[in-house]
């Protein structure tokens, strides 16, 4: 089974989400406020991706997304927000897609697989790249 974190700083949304996915058949690791163990648990879980809300100005989610990509490029990040620039902004700080609030139960679920499915594609290409060097 495939985990995923979530961080969200809003109770409902983070239940919605959660109980969402994991209909989903994925193991959803919650976390509603980021503590200086979230980073930790980014290193021990292996997620397949995150889910950062992404509050106005994003600079805490700046600050994690800058940490998750130094540990493992390949996870995919995904920014949950209200902020009407998501679109533009998301892509300049290093999210691999975003979700916009609000948002549909269909859409959640599409971007979270379409994210996870960018990365396997691009762990795909790399090994095919490496067999045919070696």
């Amino acid at each position: 089974m495939e985990t995923i974190i979530i961080q969200q700083v809003d109770p409902s949304v983070l239940d919605v989400v959660t109980l969402t996915l994991q209909q989903e058949n994925y193991h959803v690791i919650p976390v509603l406020q980021p503590e200086n163990d979230f980073l930790q648990l980014i290193r021990t879980s292996s997620p397949c991706a995150i889910i950062l809300d992404f509050i106005l100005n994003g600079d805490d989610a700046k600050a994690q997304i800058k940490y998750i990509k130094s540990l493992n490029h390949d996870i995919p990040v995904i920014a949950m927000s209200c902020n009407p620039d998501i679109d533009q902004t998301a892509p300049k700080f290093g999210f691999d897609r975003f979700i916009r609030k609000p948002f549909s139960l269909d859409e959640l679920i599409e971007g979270v697989r379409s994210a996870i499915a960018l990365a396997k594609g691009r762990l795909v290409a790399l090994n095919v790249n490496k067999k045919v060097i070696a």
